[in-house]
């Protein structure tokens, strides 16, 4: 029987492994990385007011910005980047989001309803960080694209080398990663042997550009 770390933060975590383990799965949590809100301006959240779309990155932006309690009565279009973003949306906000296929950036930048926005106002609701592809484009577009950053991702307090000893002694196969940050939270400073241990696991990770980035240590995942 195969027992999988999951990285996964929170509650998202705490799902997947409730998920797996009904499946007959040995599941651990492991939260790599912490969310910590970001101080939000009055400045910051004016072109809410004007929007004619909001793009949604990540659940977690759905609730840092329903918990900022914004008024949106002129109704601007929602977008979401994957189904359970969408999820989260309509249960707090009532409001059904477009979402793309694949479930990633370039299915969103596909829909139609981002084709033509040349002069239109577009709020990003982010995490900070993360890929420059929707911005970029959309304003290639011709769009004036206002990125929010409502939230940020930290590392676990603890050292690599600790995390891999626990997971040695836990005898951790297979490891689920959801992000490029929880690859660079395991890769930022570690040796050549825990690399070799890691390469002995199997990784499971949430798209393919994860998958090429965790190619960059040598590192073939399965997703």
């Amino acid at each position: 029987m195969a027992v999988i770390l999951v990285t996964r933060p929170d509650t998202k975590g705490a799902a997947l492994v409730a998920q797996l383990t009904k499946l007959g799965h040995q599941a651990i949590s492991f939260p790599l990385l912490a969310l910590e809100p970001v101080a939000v301006s009055s400045a910051a959240l004016a072109p809410l007011g004007e929007a004619d779309k909001l793009i949604f990155i990540s659940q977690d932006a759905v609730k840092a910005l329903y918990a900022l309690k914004p008024n949106l009565k002129h109704q601007p279009q929602f977008f979401a980047v994957g189904d359970k973003t969408a999820e989260v949306i309509f249960e707090l906000f009532g409001t059904k989001a477009r979402v793309g296929k694949p479930q990633d950036s370039e299915g969103l930048l596909a829909l139609k309803e981002l084709q033509d926005v040349e002069q239109q106002n577009i709020v990003l609701l982010k995490g900070q960080d993360g890929r420059p592809l929707i911005a970029q484009t959309l304003k290639q577009r011709g769009a004036f694209v206002h990125p929010l950053v409502l939230y940020r991702r930290e590392p676990t307090e603890g050292t690599v080398s600790g995390w891999i000893k626990q997971w040695q002694q836990q005898k951790i196969d297979s490891i689920v990663l959801t992000s490029n940050a929880a690859v660079d939270a395991i890769f930022r400073e570690i040796v050549e042997n825990e690399v070799e241990w890691l390469k002995t696991c199997r990784f499971y990770v949430a798209s393919e550009r994860i998958a090429k980035y965790l190619s960059d240590y040598a590192i073939t995942a399965n997703n």
